[in-house]
């Protein structure tokens, strides 16, 4: 099948639209289809064209096997309403005088937010009489009001004018949520042309991984607990809070061990850099968008990621893609939008409940169970299985399939023969802790859990050890296969290389001291070897 898109945003830009776009794109490809973009120069967000490129009326190159069209446009910056439609028209217009070059398409593709886009991949498919799909990430131009940009006018209503004509002309609109159906079904779309298929994450990216050395040294931040937002800059995400946060938090006995991050660019990125400045806020670090591939280090610098929207109805509805790419890193996140993206939560039965092991939501700690969770640290997931260390419990949740609802019992349990049982190195079950642990007991495991779809490793940090299976756990209790840190399952004293079960005055290659982070890479292990400030790396055998 060849596939023709049009989107006003694609690589190198690396705002959300441009990301999802390339990687929807580079798989057809690699499905064996062939596929067409047509898109301009990138300027995203600061309107300038990026270095290598020219704003013509047409250029073609590829991208991991894309055949990208580049047109011209009137460029300018992601700011004020009147100056970004006319680059959304102009764009609009040269797509859809450019698209005799693009031969015998089978379909014709857009993407939201602004749908003027959509309009040319409607023209376009028109003209080449072939089927249009409309792909909804956004309600627009309803998110335009929700931003305070622009009152319900004239101008408004003949904007929604368009967008419902577009719906009703496409053969089947793909929505990234459920309320986003759910809404156009009350407008009158009808129901069989819309399938909900929700954003994701690029695995082979987005997965755990240690802190970038250089660049925690780079923005001075050794020893820092780092909370971030990575993304765009713009009026529907609310920033000034984050900086009220930080005000707050450094106010605070210990607040200097806590720095903010936000990267990225925006029609607000100015103000909230003279109002940090105002606020004299040295716990905040501003950095500009950076190349997609970079992404990921400062992905990596973040002990929390905050995922912000202004508080509006409409924004009840989305789930930020950010959101996903969390996820993939294992990084913990502060939700701050309601509504669908807020849709599920494990260990507890609502969202306003917080208390660990309340089976009976009751605000009081119960028994633990499947369902409930105590202190719960590192997570890992593969986007179907789960992984959840609970550390409070001394023990490793696992589901089979990723959780679809509130308060989903977990389908396993390492550490403990079953879900009732919460103590540490307990290996015969009696409610007390053993002398020694063994293949199957944690003391304080926490944060430090991965896969690499077939081994699976988790560290028991006060056990000063790393516990392997060389095959995803299929049982409870299951004993590990392997241990690292030392010589074998019942010894746990940290740095004892000679295993006398005392500590000796050095760390050796094989023994840790509170190891917090493991993570595998290619036929690599590494292990963040907490209180001996190191890393350790392990070769595998291939």
């Amino acid at each position: 099948m060849h596939i023709l898109f049009i989107t006003d945003n694609f690589p190198p830009e690396v705002n959300a639209p441009a990301s999802r776009t390339f990687e929807h794109c580079r798989e057809w490809v690699r499905t064996g289809h062939k596929v067409t973009v047509i898109t301009c120069a990138p300027n995203f967000p600061r309107g300038r064209v990026y270095g290598g490129y020219k704003n013509r009326p047409y250029q073609t190159h590829n991208m991991d096997g894309i055949h990208v069209v580049r047109v011209w446009s009137y460029i300018t910056a992601n700011e004020g309403f009147v100056k970004r439609i006319m680059d959304y028209v102009s764009f609009m217009a040269s797509a859809v005088i450019a698209s005799p070059l693009v031969k015998k398409p089978d379909l014709v593709i857009s993407t939201s937010p602004q749908f003027f886009s959509a309009c040319a991949a409607f023209l376009i498919s028109a003209m080449k009489k072939r089927p249009f799909v409309f792909e909804l990430r956004d309600i627009w131009p309803e998110s335009i009001k929700a931003v305070g940009a622009m009152d319900n006018s004239s101008i408004i209503r003949l904007l929604e004018k368009i967008e419902i004509f577009l719906y009703k002309k496409a053969v089947r609109i793909i929505s990234v949520t459920k309320s986003f159906k759910q809404i156009l079904i009350k407008r009158g779309v009808s129901a069989d042309k819309i399938s909900v298929v929700t954003n994701g994450v690029d695995l082979g990216r987005f997965q755990p991984r240690a802190k970038d050395a250089e660049l925690v040294k780079k923005y001075g931040l050794e020893n820092k607990f780092i909370a971030g937002y990575i993304g765009t800059h713009g009026m529907a995400h609310a920033l000034e809070t984050v900086l009220d946060a930080a005000d707050k938090i450094r106010q605070q006995d210990g607040g200097d061990d806590f720095y903010f991050i936000l990267l990225g660019n925006g029609a607000k990125k100015k103000y909230l850099m003279e109002k940090a400045d105002s606020m004299g806020l040295d716990n905040v670090v501003f950095v500009d968008s950076v190349p997609k591939a970079d992404v990921v280090r400062y992905w990596s610098l973040l002990d929390v990621s905050v995922i912000h929207l202004r508080k509006a109805k409409l924004f009840t509805t989305v789930i930020p893609s950010k959101l996903f790419e969390c996820m993939g890193m294992g990084i913990p996140v502060l939700h701050g939008v309601m509504g669908e993206s807020a849709d599920i939560v494990l260990g507890q039965q609502s969202f306003t409940s917080c208390a660990s092991n309340d089976t009976d939501n009751d605000g009081t700690s119960d028994t633990p169970t499947a369902q409930t969770l105590s202190y719960p640290y590192g997570v890992w997931s593969d986007g179907t299985l789960l992984a959840v260390i609970d550390a409070g419990n001394e023990r490793v949740l696992l589901w089979n399939t990723f959780p679809t609802s509130n308060f989903q019992a977990a389908d396993l349990v390492l550490g403990q023969s079953d879900f009732t049982h919460n103590m540490a190195n307990d290996d015969d079950q009696d409610g007390t802790s053993d002398a020694t642990p063994s293949a199957r007991t944690f003391k304080g495991a926490s944060m430090g859990i991965n896969s690499d779809g077939t081994r699976f490793c988790v560290t028991d940090t006060y056990n000063h050890r790393v516990l392997v299976w060389e095959a995803f756990p299929t049982v409870n209790f299951q004993p590990a296969d392997s241990v690292y840190g030392q010589e074998n399952f019942t010894n746990n004293a940290y740095n004892d290389d000679d295993q006398n079960g005392t500590p000796d005055a050095n760390a050796s290659a094989r023994t840790f001291y509170q190891p917090v982070g493991c993570y595998y890479q290619g036929n690599n292990m590494l292990f963040s070897d907490f209180k001996n400030n190191r890393v350790l790396i392990f070769s595998l055998a291939p």
